[in-house]
Order: structure tokens, then sequence, then C-alpha cells
């Protein structure tokens, strides 16, 4: 009898991996075991997974919905109406601009500004206790020169300005300015209280640091050079009120400049946001706010969200059979996930929530659907030309795989940006319709990807008529057969590759 020789070779990983890959693969007769493929283990392990991460991701929602900022259409708010007088509709357009960076300057978020009847500009915020500050404060026109005090011809004025007097009203054509505010290059509020008094934020008071272009520098240098030697000093004047008058001790040359005059924060937060946004293009007259009613509520549209869902299902279980689960499912957790994400920029302060960006979310969900429903057509029409449910399954899964990866890297780095583009309500819908995107994306490759490949795997080809092969089944099988088969569940889908 021949005798077995081992080698003394020491064995290689390579070889060590196709001895154990023969022994898993091999079953003994009447052992009654079945070896589960690394398909159907990593399938449902992802379909896990994707159900650990909604859950998640829902109860996160349901614990801080209350940090949802909501925009004035949901939450309800105040609406300032101002005028401008002989504008035109590109000035007005100009000035809704500069009020919503004034808006954002604030931190006023959920707010809108839009053009109404005639000249009107409408400003849409959040419920307020003092519209009439707020309408002061934004609607200035944000104009800020520097001039020398000794050559203002207001010998009034002057004498005010001197003897430290701020707040003093400049009339037109007394004063020449030497600098303007379009060489202001930025802005920040800081403390401008002594360090004694900084222990009660009641009497703090601040001041606003402005930072001048090159041009902007050199001016100001050459100025405050010719005014050290005599102590001269320089007003800065905002639309034509003395803000403050510092006396020039020595040159000036770094391109930085301070205004103080007692601010509160309030205040400075508000001469900032003019400095930021810039001169408003018309004057506005502020003529009276009005209370706003919300148009929908989160409620409201929450049911909204879940009724689509509910058509969904229905159509789904109607066109699709039980792969329906999957074109239920995957919008479902898309949703989940994209409410999650909005809440996240919501709470950060860089988003709002309003009708308009939840309908782009419904887009989104509407567009995870079609994209289930394409591809289940397809599945459809492999079957029909004769690959098994098995190949077909795979094949669309592999080929939704990749395409679904790239889209939501893509889609995230699409979203990551907008996060920074400058606020308005298509940059907010835009960035709410890309995070519904995305989350199509993930939602395809943990939800719809796996229920295919494990669906192929044994149920659809067991049962091809309850997951809406029946009829592409039967006409592969035969034309005789394709015409009284479309809800055939014979089980006579091939199961082979």
């Amino acid at each position: 009898m021949a005798k077995k020789v081992q080698s003394d070779v020491p064995k290689t990983g390579v070889d060590r991996w196709r001895e154990a890959t023969h022994t898993e693969s091999s079953v003994k007769p009447g052992s009654g075991k079945k070896r589960v493929s690394q398909t159907v283990v990593r399938s449902r392990r992802t379909l896990i997974t994707a159900a650990v991460l909604g859950v998640a991701a829902a109860a996160a929602v349901f614990v801080f919905r209350g940090s949802f900022d909501c925009g004035v259409d949901i939450s309800g708010g105040t609406e300032l109406v101002f005028t401008a007088s002989g504008a035109g509709s590109s000035e007005l357009s100009d000035a809704a601009k500069v009020l919503r960076t004034r808006l954002a300057g604030q931190g006023i978020t959920g707010g809108e500004v839009k053009t109404g009847e005639g000249d009107q500009v409408l400003v849409q915020v959040p419920a307020t206790d003092d519209p009439d500050s707020l309408a002061s404060g934004i609607g200035q026109t944000g104009k800020l020169e520097f001039a020398r005090v000794d050559e203002i011809s207001d010998a009034e004025a002057m004498s005010k300005i001197q003897n430290g007097k701020e707040g003093v009203k400049l009339g037109d054509g007394s004063y020449t300015s030497f600098l303007d505010g379009s060489h202001v290059k930025s802005a920040q509020v800081r403390s401008a209280s002594s360090s004694a008094s900084r222990s009660s934020s009641s009497s703090n008071t601040y001041m606003v640091v402005v930072n001048f272009d090159s041009e902007g520098a050199q001016k100001f240098a050459d100025v405050t050079k010719e005014l050290a030697s005599s102590n001269g000093q320089i007003a800065i004047v905002v639309d034509g009120e003395v803000k403050s008058a510092p006396a020039v001790q020595a040159e000036v040359d770094g391109g930085q400049v301070s205004i103080s005059g007692n601010f509160s924060l309030e205040e400075a937060l508000q001469l900032k946001s003019m400095l930021d946004s810039g001169t408003l293009p018309v004057g506005l007259s502020y003529d009276q706010s009005r209370p706003l009613d919300p148009v929908f509520s989160t409620s409201q549209l929450a049911a909204c969200l879940v009724a689509t869902l509910a058509v969904f299902a229905v159509a789904g279980l109607i066109l699709f059979g039980l792969f329906a689960s999957a074109a239920v499912a995957a919008p479902a957790l898309s949703c989940i996930l994209t409410s999650g994400a909005l809440l996240l920029c919501s709470a950060s302060g860089l988003f709002s929530l309003s009708v308009a960006r939840v309908a782009a979310v419904g887009v989104a969900l509407l567009c995870e659907f079609i994209a289930v429903g394409a591809v289940v057509f397809r599945l459809r029409s492999l079957v029909r030309d004769g690959r098994s449910v098995k190949s077909a399954s795979i094949k669309c899964a592999d080929s939704i795989a990749r395409p679904a990866g790239i889209a939501l890297a893509a889609l995230i780095v699409v979203a990551f940006v907008l996060l920074f583009v400058p606020s308005g309500d298509v940059q907010a819908v835009a960035l709410a319709l890309a995070c519904g995107l995305a989350c199509d994306a993930a939602s395809s490759l943990l939800v719809f990807v796996p229920v295919l490949r494990l669906a192929g795997q044994g149920a659809a080809s067991a049962k091809p008529g309850l997951w809406g092969l029946g009829r592409a089944v039967a006409q592969a099988n035969g034309p005789e057969a394709g015409d009284d088969a479309s809800g055939r569940d014979d089980g006579s889908a091939r199961n082979g590759d």
C-alpha cells in the first residue's frame, strides 16, 4: 500500500488559504449543513448596519428635533416693510442681497428678504420683541467715510466734534471725505471696556476694528502722517453722522483703525454687518412691521413625508412586487439620514428649515424611488433576455454599487462646499437637495444593493412571481408561456448562472 508522503517544506500563506477553502467548501454527505456564501453574510451585515444607523439617526432627530432652526414659513415671525423710492428692479435686487448679508452678520438665521409690490422690500425674520430697532439697524444706508475735522465747513459742528461730542450730524456738502467704505477689507467687533469693568457684562462697551485694503491703508497713512504733528482729528462718519473723532498721535501705517463710540454689543454688530455688506444702493425708508403666520408646521411637514413614503409603498408593491420593500426602505433611510444631516447643519447655525428646503428633500426621495424602479426594470429585462434571476440580480447590484459610491463622495463634497457659500434661499435649497441625494446614494449602498444580492441568492429565484419577475421568467421560458403567465408563481426560474 502506498503511503502518503508529507513534505518537510513549510506551507506558505497561499497554501494554507487553499487548504482552508477546500475544507470549508467540502460538505459531508448526510450532514444536512449548507455553507452560507460570503455574499449572503456581507449583505446581511450591511442591512443590519443600515438598520442600526437608521434607528440611531431617527432617535437623534426625535430627541433634538427642537434644535431645528426653522424659517418664518414654518415657525412664523415678523415682516419688516421698507420702501425704496424711485429704485429700479436691479437696485431692489442688490438691496435685498445687502440686507441678507446684514441679517447673517447679526446672527439672524431663518430670515428671508424679498421684493414686494412696486418699490417695496420685505424682510421676514423670526419673531422679535423690538422690530423697530432691528429695522433701523439693517435699513441704514451704511455709507462709511473718513474726513479731516479741520476741513469741515460747518463751524458749529466742528466745535462740537473738537469738544469730544459724538453723534454730530453733518450736513451735505459740509465735509469732504478722503477715504470711504469701498476700501474696507474686513471688520471685527472687540471689547473696548477696561479690565476693571469687564466683570460686569452690562457695563461692557465695544468697538469695531476696520482693516483697509492696500490702497486704503496708504491713503490713511498719508493723512495721519500729516496730522500727527498737530494732533489733528479724523472724523469717522456713518451716514452723515460722526461716530467718533480720534486725535492722531502718530502715523498709522498698518491699515487698521478702530471705531469706538461707546457701542453696545448689538450696536457694534450692526455697524460691523453694515461694513461687511457694503453700502445699500438705494435709501430705504421703514414703513411698518406686521406679524407673519406659519405656512406649515413641522408636524405637518413630517406628515407629508410619511404620506409620501406610504404612496411609495403602495406604488412599489404594485410595480415591483416584494422589491417594494427596498423601494420604500431605501427612501425611508435616506429621509432619516437627510434629517439628521440637516439637523447638524441647523444646530451649527449654517442652515434653517423652510418649506422650499423640505420640498427639495422630497424631490431627492422621488429620485431614489425612480432609481430603484429603473434597476428593477433593468433586472426584468435581463431575466427576459435569458439570464437567471441570480445572475441578473448580481449584475444589477454590481452595476449600481460603483456609481452610487462615486455619487456619494461627489455629493458630500458638494454639500460641504455649499456650507460656505454666501447665505441665500437658492444656496440653502441646493444644500438640502445635495444632502438628500448624498443620503440617497448611501441608502442605495446600504439597503438596495444587499437586498438585490440576497433576493437573487434564493427568494427571488424560487418565487419570481412574488418579486415582480413572474412575467419576465415566463417570457424567457417561451412565447407560449408569456401569454398567460404574467402573475404566475411556479418557481420556474433557472437558479444557476
